[in-house]
């Protein structure tokens, strides 16, 4: 018998932004203090081994929101979320699920599309910084196609269209703003109070990410020290062990703060009475680096550090204290809720559902790799400028990796190289093997050449089609 409209469980996905599986308690981490994470995963799943498929934000979230590989439908035009893409919440409206979203990150607001499905997203940003910055882009856009048929000129439209992202977000990043993971949680309660079952919230908490200083307790004078440690971003050989020391303190304490308001969030929810009845997910997009190959925060690299992420689920069908050891993927997130609430299979998913795991049925995961992507930080610096005020670098060609459980390859299609790791003798990647190794991954070498064959024939034909809209307008 199907569940009553009034007994529909809820769906409560949290992501932490830039939170590495290796420093919270339940997986390992000595030094850390997650209470509240860990609680949950002791009443439901966890997964140990989790990647994700890119490392970074706007990467990561086509994964965990829309099933899809990260290149697959970007079109080089900025971090618009493909139009081809079908976002979780986009599928549950379809079935009556009311929806809501709350977070403070640029790179995935609500101008990007990526409000797409929901009936409430609150990222606390101004639209009106889009759209006095839009209609100046188009008239330079229209001018240089000039009524030209040469194709050609996408790269130079794409230009244009990551200068006005650009400047999106550095204009949402210099905004002040209060809304950090109290201000989401006070929004979150006050919209959960309306809609206590049948409903998919999504939480994102940026204390996580670098500079990892805003949180209140921290005080200015260590804050500022954090600062001068990480303005040398683009000279990581002067920064100390002592200093990299320092900023990983700061980062287990940010954690520790969003852990104190998941807390404070899970009682409000037993308060309410609808914690039984809610699937909380929690996970990253991505972690972060320090050091351990040469650099900081989280830049276009494939290495563990970066991809291997928490992700915890619990709920009303879970049994408790389950750990999963195969490894698994974003990917799998979205197709995960919709099995979770027994609703039919979306065809553009490209993950599969964890329940299977959870309850024993090993066999019916099959997927035994995981595709991880992203474009090299190289190529041409263009007469734009990025975030950090550097350069803005135009998007290169791919570096993509397959990982199984205890080898991972990685491809790096703009140098034209190849790295491979054996994870189980060398799990912190240190020691290039490709070359004691090549017949051993001759398998893996072939499903990534037709991943990138298949990425770049969609991007071909994004592209034909905003060449072919933009004439029209």
């Amino acid at each position: 018998m199907s569940l009553g409209e009034d007994k529909r469980p809820n769906i409560l996905l949290i992501t932490i932004d830039s939170l590495r599986a290796d420093h919270i308690c339940c997986l390992g981490y000595q030094r850390g203090n997650t209470p509240n994470i860990d609680g949950i995963a002791k009443e439901g799943c966890l997964f140990s081994e989790t990647i994700a498929n890119g490392p970074s934000t706007p990467y990561s979230f086509r994964s965990i929101l829309c099933s899809v590989y990260p290149l697959m439908g970007m079109d080089r035009f900025g971090y618009k979320l493909p139009k081809q893409a079908i976002t979780v919440a986009e599928a549950l409206k379809k079935y009556g699920y009311a929806s809501a979203a709350f977070h403070t990150n640029p790179y995935i607001c609500k101008i990007f599309g990526w409000d797409r499905g929901f009936d409430l997203f609150k990222d606390f940003f101004d639209i009106n910084i889009y759209s006095d910055v839009k209609s100046k882009i188009k008239g330079r856009i229209k001018r240089l196609l000039g009524g030209t048929r040469n194709y050609r000129l996408y790269e130079e439209i794409a230009r244009i269209y990551r200068q006005l992202h650009s400047l999106i977000y550095k204009k949402y990043k210099n905004l002040p703003s209060s809304a950090g993971a109290h201000e989401i949680n006070k929004n979150a309660l006050y919209w959960l109070k309306r809609h206590k079952s049948g409903s998919f919230l999504w939480l994102h908490y940026m204390e996580t990410h670098y500079p990892y200083i805003h949180i209140p307790s921290l005080p200015n004078s260590y804050k500022l020290k954090i600062m001068n440690i990480l303005s040398k971003f683009n000279l990581p050989e002067s920064v100390s062990g002592e200093d990299i020391q320092n900023v990983i303190k700061a980062y287990d304490a940010a954690i520790m703060y969003v852990d104190y308001k998941i807390g404070e969030l899970i009682n409000e929810l037993k308060e309410m009475d609808i914690y039984d009845n809610t699937y909380i997910i929690i996970t990253a997009d991505h972690g972060e680096e320090f050091k351990e190959h040469g650099e900081f925060i989280h830049l276009p690299k494939l290495y563990d550090e970066l991809l291997h992420v928490p992700l915890i689920i619990k709920g009303p069908k879970i049994p408790d204290g389950i750990i999963i050891r195969k490894q698994v993927s974003l990917l799998d997130i979205a197709p995960t809720i919709i099995d979770l609430l027994s609703l039919p299979k979306v065809k553009k998913f490209e993950g599969e559902s964890l329940y299977p795991l959870m309850i024993g049925y090993t066999e019916k995961y099959k997927r035994d790799f995981v595709i991880s992507e992203c474009f090299h930080r190289g190529g041409k610096p263009l007469d734009a400028y990025g975030m950090r005020g550097e350069p803005l670098i135009k998007y290169g060609k791919r570096r993509v990796s397959i990982r199984t459980a205890r080898e991972k390859l990685i491809y790096d299609e703009e140098r034209g190289c190849f790295e491979f790791y054996d994870l189980e003798e060398d799990p912190n990647e240190t020691r290039n093997i490709y070359m004691n190794r090549e017949k051993r991954i001759r398998k893996l070498k072939e499903i990534l050449k037709i991943h990138i064959i298949r990425g770049k024939e969609m991007e071909r034909e994004i592209i034909r089609e905003k060449i072919r809209k933009l004439r029209e307008k």
